[in-house]
């Protein structure tokens, strides 16, 4: 149970998607940030509400939906770190869960400010 973070990246899978989710977040970060002057006061984020204001948020909230996958991430990382020693494939599943995390997030965050913008 008490595994290192260096067991964790020196197993191939886990380093790989870690480098490439890390690499997706700070992509979609810096793309919101470069788009953040032009973006309009309200963007459409809450897409499943009825028609109305209702499906508009503050520019800001757009921190929200990078926010809850590194969160996300993060959670995953410690629960790879003590389901290591015992299953190295749940371990691998969750890192490759994360990547996915990032994946989606990084397009959500490009569709969003392609169409906005």
């Amino acid at each position: 149970m008490n595994t290192s973070f260096k067991i964790l990246f020196s197993d191939r899978v886990i380093f790989v998607s870690l480098v490439l989710s890390a690499f997706l977040y700070v992509g979609s970060i810096a793309f919101v940030l470069f788009f953040y002057r032009s973006l309009p006061p309200f963007l459409p984020l809450y897409n499943k509400l009825a028609w109305g204001y209702a499906r508009l948020g503050p520019t800001y909230e757009i921190a929200i939906p990078i926010g809850i996958p590194i969160l996300l991430s993060g959670v995953n990382i410690f629960l790879e770190k003590y389901t290591y020693a015992r299953t190295p494939l749940l371990a691998r599943l969750l890192s490759l869960v994360s990547l996915l995390l990032a994946l989606f997030t990084c397009i959500f965050i490009v569709k969003l400010v392609l169409i906005i913008v």
